[in-house]
């Protein structure tokens, strides 16, 4: 059975380049994932949430922490897309365990304000960088909504 797609739609358009994102990133095009990736976001389209933490945890994966958390700015800028937690913590413990200090807050704040439960295993290790970069109130706030 063929799926109808009104092209103009950006329902339909998002979906398909979440399809090519996917797609590529099984194939080990990550550079060319990250593209079209980047390329949805500038569109001002709404990638899906698989899409977003397959690309995000592929970035994770080769060490390229602030790309990664540059990426997960723009998802959540374009809205209505859901992050995983465990990305999230992923990458909240690389940032710390890289002393980009400044972004790891920043990424904890968003975190805390969007109610992301920092996972289990990166709690013991994210608290200790962030008291070292003088952020008690945001330990005290991450630590409360760790699973």
């Amino acid at each position: 059975e063929m799926i109808s797609c009104d092209w103009s739609s950006d329902v339909c358009s998002s979906d398909l380049y979440s399809s090519l994102v996917l797609s590529l990133l099984q194939i080990g095009k990550l550079e060319e994932a990250e593209k079209v990736f980047r390329m949805i976001l500038v569109q001002g389209l709404r990638p899906d949430g698989a899409a977003s933490s397959t690309v995000l945890r592929q970035l994770c994966l080769v060490g390229r922490w602030l790309d990664a958390f540059r990426l997960c700015e723009g998802i959540e800028n374009s809205g209505n897309v859901s992050i995983d937690a465990d990305i999230y913590s992923i990458l909240l413990a690389g940032l710390c365990q890289e002393k980009n200090l400044v972004v790891a807050a920043k990424l904890a704040k968003l975190m805390v304000e969007r109610g992301v439960q920092l996972q289990a295993p990166y709690v013991d290790d994210v608290v200790k960088h962030l008291k070292n970069s003088d952020e008690e109130e945001l330990v005290s706030k991450i630590s409360g909504i760790s699973s």
